[in-house]
Parts: C-alpha cells; sequence; structure tokens
C-alpha cells in the first residue's frame, strides 16, 4: 500500500467515526427529548428536530462514502 491509499483510507474511516458520532449525538437529542412529565412539549419538539437533522446528515454522509 503506498501513502496515497493509505491516506485515502484515513479519510474514510474519520468520516466513518464522524457519523458515528453524529448517530450518538442524534440518539442523546432523542433520549432527552423524551416526552417528561417536567419536560415541555415545545423542548420535546425540538429536540426530535435537531436529531432529524443530525440523523440526515448522517444518512448523506453515509450515502457519500460509499
Amino acid at each position: 500500500m503506498n501513502r496515497r491509499k493509505i491516506k485515502k483510507q484515513l479519510i474514510k474511516m474519520n468520516r466513518k467515526s464522524t457519523v458515528l458520532a453524529m448517530l450518538i449525538l442524534a440518539y442523546l437529542a432523542i433520549v432527552l427529548a423524551a416526552p417528561d412529565v417536567s419536560v415541555s412539549t415545545a423542548l420535546h419538539f425540538t429536540g426530535v428536530r435537531i436529531a432529524s437533522v443530525i440523523l440526515s446528515a448522517a444518512l448523506t454522509s453515509i450515502t457519500n462514502i460509499k
């Protein structure tokens, strides 16, 4: 393996790790936005919206890797 191939592999690995981080963030946003008695519905909806945006970004980057 030459340097160029190694570099490409590293870039792909970095992209995959960022996707994983995005998915974890989305999961946390959903968990934090879980409809609780103490949590207002507005906060819940904003959390869900943020999570959906993160998920869509992660999905687009996954499709770009392949």
